[in-house]
């Protein structure tokens, strides 16, 4: 976790896209991305939005890091302990945010309700909006736990 966080400022470039983009056109940002893929979506329901976390990380070899909220990762419609099982580092922490938020190469994207509806469209934030979602990415990380491997399975299996 350490190694990413100083990634994620450097990541913070002066790059921005403007507008709404499709859940496609983010899949294409996150697997065509040059230093890492960074979210928080406060639940992870979304089969589309998973596969592309997924080949971001296993097909394209992509840093990924996911921030979610713990209570809805136990649910049976999550996808969050597949990701952690595909090597998705995964991180839970008691934040309060209905606001789904994807950070590509500097640039971030945020809707509400992200990754629970595929019909959520992010737009793009402002190059300032960026850095506060950064710092809060930051600070949200600190006190966050690692979903492990093990905990991912269990999670599955009780389905």
């Amino acid at each position: 976790m350490r190694r990413l966080l100083p990634a994620l400022l450097l990541s913070l470039g002066t790059a921005q896209a403007q507008g709404s983009l499709s859940l496609q056109d983010l899949c294409i940002q996150m697997t065509t991305s040059r230093v890492q893929v960074v979210a928080y979506l406060p639940a992870l329901e979304s089969a589309d939005l998973a596969e592309c976390f997924r080949q971001a990380k296993v097909n394209y070899g992509r840093r990924v890091l996911l921030l979610t909220v713990p209570y809805f990762t136990k649910s049976s419609s999550s996808y969050v302990p597949s990701l952690a099982l595909a090597g998705v580092p995964v991180f839970e922490a008691n934040v309060n945010s209905p606001v789904g938020i994807v950070l590509i190469d500097g640039v971030a994207y945020a809707a509400p309700n992200l990754g629970r509806a595929s019909s959520a469209l992010p737009a793009a934030a402002s190059a300032a909006q960026t850095r506060v979602y950064a710092e809060w990415f930051n600070s949200a990380l600190k006190s966050a736990k690692r979903l492990s491997p093990v905990d991912a399975l269990s999670r599955l299996t009780r389905r």
